[in-house]
């Protein structure tokens, strides 16, 4: 720290003579080298091409862009049709198959569906295990109810 204040005596304040500025701007200049044999010339080019780039935008709303179409398909993702609002009607079925589905995966309601399938089993002795299953989801949430 101490050597800082003769080098701002002898040099003046440290902004007019650090070299970091600089330095970062060479590095962003060399990134628009595209020619060796003119690196210069291709240097002046590719910034000057970014800084009127810059400035155009400055006038485009981003709201409306101009020359891009609006996608085929946005805003059906979040629920909007392009018809209007769409309503879903469900049915009682549709309702009781989902009300078994929330139930079937429950685990404390998992004894009581082996239970009801034994139940069902006892009751109709001739019948197959896919009729059983059925019957299991028809019956099943009014014989929990119960």
């Amino acid at each position: 720290m101490a050597h800082l204040i003769t080098e701002i005596r002898y040099l003046g304040p440290v902004f007019l003579h650090h070299m970091y500025p600089y330095e970062r701007f060479m590095s962003t200049l060399n990134k628009y080298t595209k020619s060796r044999v003119h690196p210069e010339g291709s240097m002046v080019q590719g910034y000057s091409v970014e800084e009127v780039v810059d400035r155009c935008l400055d006038f485009i709303d981003p709201t409306n862009p101009i020359g891009i179409l609006n996608a085929r398909h946005e805003g059906r993702l979040a629920g909007m049709g392009i018809l209007g609002e769409k309503t879903l009607n469900l049915g009682a079925d549709a309702f009781r198959q989902a009300h078994f589905l929330v139930l079937q995966h429950t685990m404390e309601v998992s004894p009581y569906i082996d239970e009801h399938k034994a139940h069902l089993r006892i009751e109709n002795l001739d019948r197959s295990e896919a009729w059983i299953a059925r019957a299991h989801m028809k019956g099943f949430n009014i014989w929990f109810r119960d």
